[in-house]
């Protein structure tokens, strides 16, 4: 009854707060949609997942490919498989404890700049006030979150890697936080060409690109790579002064063969690094093996979420 009454009210919120969210062109959303299908179809749909994904979330991709050729419209955020995966929804304490935190560390209006959500995706909304989602309201929690601990102006970061990009949420509000960064989000395949859809669909298409070359990806835009072991190889060796690696609950969700492969790469020498995982268990075996930091990285911080036990923040620096 409980979780019914709970639903309720996060449909009546978004009713109530729908027309003053920010408003995404349905025409220009369908177009880029198709111009993505196209391009999905014509060279990815052959991926190797099994090699670089859990059991776990094999039939997690599968679903979200299905939806991605079949049944993708503007509310894809609705689908249970990305509703399931990679939106959070819940309005219990933990949600109003991120918020109070927020503003104790944000200005309000900047706030409200940062949180407001877009229409498109027809996102679920949890707070009148921001007119914002428990699923954007948690992403800014771990910026804010890695800033204060580590005192990190984030205006200071101008290139940013996220390693496991959702639908895009997070590159939205990190865009919206500094905009003249250059950020970089690699993902396989299918959700590489979710964000591309969301974010290309927000900013324009001008200023999302689809990193067919490493030597492509452009300065200030937001750069989408689908996983290829070559391609990120390369990034490696073609990006320089990278300032962020970002990976909430993503990176920790992979066989250790991703794992080793990334460590490999010495997270592209980024100067930080934001890491989200859990304690290992039955689903996710290898997840605890993102603690063990190269010799070239300082732990500043792993400790407990205050919001949910048995997951941990990593937050590092590299040595000098």
């Amino acid at each position: 009854m409980k979780n019914l009454i709970n639903k309720i009210k996060r449909e009546i919120t978004s009713l109530l707060v729908g027309s003053s969210v920010i408003k995404t062109d349905r025409q220009d959303f369908s177009k880029i949609y198709n111009d993505a299908k196209e391009i999905y179809l014509a060279g990815f749909t052959n991926f190797a997942y099994d090699k670089y994904v859990i059991g776990e979330w094999l039939k997690n991709i599968k679903m979200m490919e299905d939806c991605f050729l079949n049944k993708f419209d503007f509310n894809f955020l609705r689908l249970p498989v990305i509703r399931n995966t990679m939106f959070a929804t819940s309005t219990d304490s933990w949600v109003k404890n991120q918020m109070n935190y927020l503003e104790s560390k944000v200005k309000n209006n900047e706030l409200k700049d940062l949180l407001i959500e877009n229409n498109l995706g027809g996102p679920i909304l949890t707070n009148f006030r921001y007119k914002t989602s428990t699923n954007s309201i948690h992403l800014l929690y771990h910026f804010i979150k890695f800033s204060s601990e580590l005192n990190v102006n984030l205006n200071n970061l101008s290139t940013i890697i996220e390693f496991g990009g959702g639908y895009g949420d997070a590159a939205k509000i990190f865009k919206r936080i500094n905009k003249q960064s250059t950020y970089i989000i690699i993902d396989l395949p299918i959700f590489s060409f979710l964000q591309l859809v969301y974010l290309k669909s927000i900013f324009g298409e001008n200023k999302v690109i689809l990193v067919d070359k490493i030597s492509n990806i452009q300065k200030g835009k937001i750069n989408i790579i689908p996983f290829n072991t070559d391609k990120i190889k390369e990034l490696k060796e073609y990006s320089k002064d990278v300032d962020l690696f970002l990976s909430t609950w993503a990176l920790s969700e992979t066989p250790d063969v991703m794992q080793n492969f990334i460590k490999s790469l010495n997270y592209f020498d980024a100067k930080y690094i934001l890491i989200g995982y859990q304690k290992s268990n039955d689903s996710f075996s290898y997840s605890e093996n993102l603690k063990n930091m190269p010799v070239s990285y300082k732990i500043l911080f792993n400790k407990e979420t205050d919001y949910v036990k048995g997951n941990y923040y990593l937050f590092c620096q590299k040595i000098k």
